[in-house]
């Protein structure tokens, strides 16, 4: 398996070729030992992110939640996130990387 510094130095070079700086990411935190959403809140410069089980009945169980957030690889703790989210949750195929130039709505 390639270490999280491959990982993050393969994403920021397809986001390099696409003249993309943000990175889309979709996080499975079901039965998982971590919880992301503490990290995202205290994350500063904040990243926007979304519940996908907001407006759900079992949109109490963040911690359960698959996760959509967005990533700015410009601004270093970003990208420190990014490689903690990618040394504790790629092993597990729970971390889904999206680079594109469709926006999402905030």
């Amino acid at each position: 398996m390639e270490t999280p510094i491959q990982w993050l130095e393969q994403i920021e070079q397809v986001c390099a070729s696409a003249e993309l700086q943000e990175v889309n990411l979709l996080l499975d935190q079901a039965d998982w030992s971590h919880c992301a959403v503490p990290g995202l809140q205290v994350l500063n410069p904040t990243a926007p992110w979304f519940s996908l089980f907001t407006d759900t009945p079992e949109e109490k169980l963040l911690d359960q939640a698959p996760l959509l957030m967005r990533l700015d690889l410009t601004i270093w703790q970003h990208r420190a996130w990014l490689e903690e989210l990618i040394e504790h949750g790629a092993s597990e195929a729970r971390l889904m990387v999206l680079v594109t130039s469709c926006g999402l709505k905030n």
